[in-house]
C-alpha cells in the first residue's frame, strides 16, 4: 500500500534572486574545474597509448622472464572463506555477503507554478513505499516520520577476500583483486544451527529472516551470497621477483588487462583498447556537463529577473540555454585542441588548419556576397 501526503510552498522573488547569485558563484567554480579535467583526461589518454604500443611491442617479442608478459592459467587458493556470521564459506577468491532490509521510503514528487511578481509556488506530494533496500534509510528525515519508521539496520553487507592467490605457481598481487570481481551465486547448504531473533528460510543463495517470504514487513531481512570462485583466467601482467601485478602508466590509471577463460593476448589488448577509448568520451561528456551547467548557473539569475513578469521568461529561457549551450562547446573545443597542441601536436594542427580553412571560406563567401550587393547597387 502506498502512502501520500503533500504540502505547498511559496517562495518570494527576491530569496529566488538572492539564491541565484549564490549559485551563479558555484557555477563559476564548476566551470572552472572543468577545464582542467578535459587536460588531464587528454593527458592521460596519450600516456595510456603510448604504453600500450610499449605492451604490445613486449607481448609481441619477448625478450626476457620479467616485464609485461601474457599468462592464462586456473587461480588456486589454499585458505576457506567464511562468513562466522551466517556460517557460509567457500575456497574462492572473494565471498560476498548483500544485505537488504524492507524499509519505508520516502519518494518525492515536485511542481513548480510561476506567479506573477516572480514568486514560485512549489507543491511537494511525498510518497511513501515498502522496498528492500541494501543501505539503512534514515526515516527521522521523512515528511511523517511517525507514521513511518524504519528498525535500525542489523546486519551489514562485507566482501570477504583472499591474500594469497597463485596462478601458475606466481603470486597474484592484490591489485588485482578489484577486477577479480566475476561473481556467482553461493548456493547455501544448511542453516539449522543458526540463531536468530527471527525465522529463517533459505532459497539457494539466498536467507530470509521474517516471519513469511511472500508477506514481507517493515524489518525484514534478505541476505543474499556470492562468490568468486577459482577459475581459468587470462591476463597481461608485469612480472618481478615471482610476482604478478599490474601495469601501470605511472598518472592515474591502471591497465586491467584480465578476463575470465581463455582469452588471447590480441583479444584482451582489444578489450581494454574499446574500454579505453569508452572512458576517455565519457569522462569528456562529464567535463562538458560541468562547464555546461557551470555557465548556465552563471547566467541564471537573468532567467529569474525575467520572471517577475512570467511570460517574459518564456522567451528568454530557450535562447539563453541555446547561447549558453553553443558558448560551452566552444570552449570545449578550444580547451581539448590546446590540450592536444602539447600532446597530440599533429592532430591539434590538423584540427587548427581545419578550423582556419572553414573560417576562411566563411568570410569568403561574406566578402563575395558585399561586392555583389555593391554592384547591384
Amino acid at each position: 500500500m502506498i502512502s501520500l501526503i503533500s504540502d505547498t510552498i511559496i517562495i518570494p522573488w527576491h530569496i529566488r534572486l538572492i539564491a541565484s547569485f549564490k549559485s551563479a558563484g558555484f557555477g563559476v567554480l564548476i566551470a572552472l574545474l572543468s577545464l582542467p579535467l578535459f587536460v588531464l583526461n587528454e593527458y592521460q589518454t596519450y600516456h595510456d597509448i603510448k604504453l600500450l604500443e610499449k605492451v604490445k611491442e613486449e607481448i609481441i617479442t619477448p625478450t626476457s622472464n620479467t616485464g609485461f608478459k601474457y599468462l592464462t592459467g586456473e587461480t588456486q587458493t589454499s585458505k576457506i572463506l567464511k562468513d562466522d556470521l551466517f556460517k557460509v564459506e567457500t575456497n574462492g577468491i572473494h565471498l560476498s555477503r548483500t544485505v537488504f532490509m524492507y524499509q519505508w521510503q520516502e519518494v518525492i514528487k515536485s511542481k513548480i507554478k510561476k506567479k506573477i511578481g516572480g514568486k514560485e509556488e512549489v507543491i511537494n506530494v511525498y510518497e511513501y513505499i515498502k522496498t528492500f533496500a541494501n543501505h539503512p534509510i534514515d526515516s527521522s528525515k521523512f515528511k511523517d516520520n511517525i507514521n513511518h519508521k524504519n528498525p535500525k539496520f542489523l546486519y551489514s553487507s562485507k566482501i570477504i577476500s583472499q591474500k594469497n592467490i597463485k596462478l601458475k605457481g606466481l603470486s597474484l598481487s592484490q591489485n588485482f583483486m578489484p577486477y577479480l570481481n566475476y561473481y556467482e551465486p553461493l548456493e547455501i547448504k544448511e542453516i539449522s544451527n543458526l540463531h536468530f531473533y527471527k525465522k529463517a528460510y533459505v532459497n539457494y543463495d539466498q536467507i530470509y529472516l521474517g516471519d513469511e517470504p511472500k508477506e514481507s514487513k517493515i524489518g525484514d531481512y534478505k541476505i543474499k551470497f556470492e562468490h568468486v570462485p577459482n577459475r581459468l583466467i587470462s591476463l597481461i601482467a608485469n612480472i618481478e621477483n615471482s610476482t604478478i601485478d599490474t601495469i601501470s602508466n605511472g598518472l592515474f590509471s591502471i591497465f586491467q588487462f584480465i578476463q575470465p577463460g581463455d582469452i588471447s593476448a590480441k583479444e584482451l589488448i582489444q578489450i581494454y583498447q574499446d574500454e579505453s577509448s569508452e572512458f576517455t568520451w565519457i569522462v569528456r561528456l562529464i567535463a562538458f556537463i560541468m562547464l555546461f551547467s557551470g555557465l548556465f548557473m552563471v547566467v541564471y539569475p537573468l532567467i529569474v529577473l525575467c520572471d517577475f513578469v512570467p511570460f517574459l521568461s518564456s522567451f528568454v529561457h530557450k535562447p539563453l540555454f541555446s547561447l549558453v549551450f553553443l558558448v560551452a562547446a566552444i570552449i570545449a573545443v578550444c580547451t581539448l585542441t590546446l590540450s592536444w597542441v602539447f600532446v597530440r601536436p599533429i592532430l591539434a594542427g590538423s584540427f587548427i588548419i581545419l578550423i582556419a580553412a572553414f573560417y576562411s571560406y566563411l568570410s569568403y563567401k561574406k566578402l563575395a556576397k558585399e561586392l555583389e550587393e555593391d554592384d547591384e547597387d
